[in-house]
């Protein structure tokens, strides 16, 4: 983009800007609806392609498993450039299939818990204690209510 839509972008949004060929050709309607190489591959292989928030490593369950791997390579490391190429590899490896399960369930509860409208420590609050489903409770604000109670007498 050029200048000029980064400034008009700010004060009018993006539908308002028409100052060069890249922007007019991003908002068709065609080129919105264009599918990514990697994504025609993987619907074409019958699997779900989803994105996940950008940086949001609440609800990206990849953060937490990349986090695991720095952390375990940490651990073994020499600090030694060479022997840090060995490890990191053997680090991805290294954590289990339950382990990225586990980080995925906790992944979706957060997704859920915001789209319960809940945020921060409350969000917090209802992944941690109900962990044993993929998904909040229905009535999370009514549950919220009673441990609140509960814990002011």
């Amino acid at each position: 983009m050029c200048e000029q839509c980064l400034r008009k972008r700010d004060d009018d949004g993006p539908e308002s800007v028409n100052c060069c060929t890249r922007q007019i050709m991003s908002l068709q309607p065609d080129f919105r609806e264009q599918r990514s190489i990697l994504e025609k591959a993987i619907i074409e292989a019958g699997h779900i392609f989803e994105r996940y928030p950008k940086f949001h490593c609440e609800c990206n369950f990849i953060e937490r498993y990349w986090g695991f791997v720095k952390w375990k390579t940490r651990r073994i490391c020499s600090y030694n450039y060479a022997d840090l190429l060995k490890q990191v590899p053997e680090a991805l490896i290294m954590v289990p299939v339950m382990t990225i399960c586990k980080f995925a369930r906790k992944s979706w509860r957060y997704m859920d818990a915001y789209s319960k409208g809940l945020e921060g420590r409350t969000a917090e609050w209802a992944v941690n204690k109900f962990k044993s489903h993929r998904h909040l409770p229905e009535m999370i604000e009514k549950l919220m209510e009673e441990e609140n109670r509960e814990g002011g007498k």
